[in-house]
């Protein structure tokens, strides 16, 4: 494995520990069942402009802590996506995330929620793909089962 991929992997895995930590400590949910369906459609800017479509879930592992897991086609490359969200509060989050299989890259960044019905929120978030050297912009819908 090179070392890109291991870095990647253990910021990834850190990020999930600490967040992890950090749940513990929160008391407001913003979870109303385990799990959430997304999907998105954007742009990057920067070194590599390109469109982005992407389609993930959201596994809650506590009340403001949720695992994410999804496929992008980012530039007409697919991609699995691998990843965690922490909740803020119930409108706003921070997300990293690892891509792998088309692209190897890390992301980070933020979203905010805006509810539409008990169930589905209208998303908008930004990332930054640290080895592409580019900035995301989606938005998209997420449903909550």
């Amino acid at each position: 494995m090179n070392m890109k991929k291991y870095f990647f992997i253990t910021a990834g895995l850190l990020f999930l520990s600490f967040s992890q930590l950090f749940a513990q400590k929160r008391k407001q949910s913003v979870r109303i069942s385990d799990f959430d369906i997304n999907a998105y459609a954007g742009f990057t800017f920067g070194n590599y402009s390109r469109f982005i479509l992407n389609a993930d879930a959201d596994y809650f592992i506590q009340d403001n802590l949720a695992a994410n897991a999804g496929f992008q086609i980012w530039g007409g490359t697919a991609n699995l996506t691998v990843g965690a969200k922490y909740y803020l509060d119930p409108s706003w989050y921070l997300r990293a995330r690892a891509l792998f299989l088309g692209e190897v890259d890390f992301s980070a960044g933020t979203g905010y929620r805006i509810p539409l019905d008990d169930r589905l929120t209208l998303n908008l978030a930004t990332d930054y793909y640290f080895d592409a050297g580019s900035l995301g912009l989606v938005g998209g819908v997420s449903f909550r089962f």
